[in-house]
């Protein structure tokens, strides 16, 4: 993931201040799949910011002129493109569903939710993830990956603050909680998740929540912590889903 695009995941996901420079970057990654249309004139419009703007947004990102940041972006998208069609094959698909099965000793439940989860992607607009701050920085290939196909994809770090989206059903909010700790430390933004009209996914080690009538996909892994923790579990469970979404595009 050293791609420039990268960077801007990384900057707009950790960023504190939703200043000038995150609604520049913001505005980039939302546009990344047209990257090769992006004019200035398009950001200043857009951003209500102003050339001057864009030039230190440039140079806080290592390039002299907006010119040679599009250059970058360009070459990178094209590299990362060329990437994806190269890594995620038929045959890596299946090895992945392999796996899954030896984790869930042959269970296609998880399977069948996957593939049912991977539609309900590609008819959506915008896909959310929320979680404590370690298991979100494992998604950020997922994130990336999603972007470059022309996903929306945002990560919420912030586990105090109210939620400054207005979900729709063509949403999906997926939560990543282990042990239900997250959940229960930031009740007041579940409880705007969990009564959304978002598609629901719960990512845990735990069946406490099993009975929560309005999640859509409860992915509960296995605790066989000798083999698979739960990051790995999550990384997994996401490369496979971007896997089926990218295959099925």
């Amino acid at each position: 993931m050293n791609v420039v695009i990268g960077r801007l995941i990384l900057f707009v996901n950790t960023v504190i201040k939703h200043d000038v420079n995150y609604n520049i970057a913001m505005f980039i990654i939302q546009r990344y799949p047209n990257i090769d249309d992006l004019s200035v004139k398009m950001i200043t419009d857009e951003c209500f910011v102003s050339r001057a703007s864009i030039h230190r947004f440039c140079d806080l990102f290592g390039f002299h002129s907006w010119l040679d940041f599009q250059n970058e972006l360009i070459k990178s998208k094209n590299v990362k493109m060329n990437q994806l069609k190269s890594n995620y094959t038929l045959t890596y698909q299946q090895n992945y569903y392999q796996r899954i099965n030896e984790i869930y000793h042959d269970d296609h439940h998880i399977k069948n939710m996957i593939q049912d989860l991977s539609q309900k992607i590609k008819e959506s607009q915008r896909i959310f993830l929320f979680g404590a701050i370690y298991p979100l920085s494992l998604c950020v290939e997922f994130q990336t990956n999603m972007i470059s196909i022309g996903k929306k994809v945002y990560v919420d770090y912030n586990s105090l603050e109210n939620i400054p989206y207005d979900f729709n059903e063509n949403d999906i909010t997926i939560i990543l909680s282990a042990s239900g700790r997250y959940i229960r430390e930031c009740s007041k933004k579940f409880h705007q998740i969990y009564f959304s009209p978002s598609s629901k996914v719960l990512l845990t080690l735990t069946d406490q929540f099993e009975t929560l009538d309005k999640i859509d996909y409860y992915i509960q892994f296995p605790q066989t912590p000798q083999i698979y923790d739960y990051n790995f579990l999550v990384m997994y469970f996401l490369e496979l889903l971007f896997c089926e979404c990218f295959l099925n595009e």
